[in-house]
């Protein structure tokens, strides 16, 4: 996440943001595989087991993350977005 927008984000997300640094399988690794448009298949795997991932999808719809984030690419997260606005205007 780049300092702008880490600027924009409430104390509880860069709380939340931490917490994926400190306990996601993704910690310590470079972002290059998070960012390989190509093959996100070594990405995939690594968070299907990731304790974290449901925070780290969460905080990556919000804030329209780049990449990689829970498994899911920028496609399909866009894609979430608009099942969850076709969603909440059905209700």
């Amino acid at each position: 996440m780049t300092e702008p927008i880490l600027a924009r984000v409430s104390l509880h997300d860069r709380k939340r943001y931490a917490l994926i640094k400190q306990h996601g399988l993704c910690r310590g690794l470079g972002p290059a595989i998070f960012f390989n448009d190509e093959d996100y298949g070594i990405a995939r795997r690594l968070c299907e087991g990731c304790q974290v991932r449901g925070m780290c999808l969460d905080l990556a719809l919000t804030y329209h993350e780049k990449g990689m984030w829970a498994g899911t690419s920028e496609r399909d997260r866009a894609r979430l977005r608009r099942q969850r606005r076709r969603l909440a205007l059905s209700a």
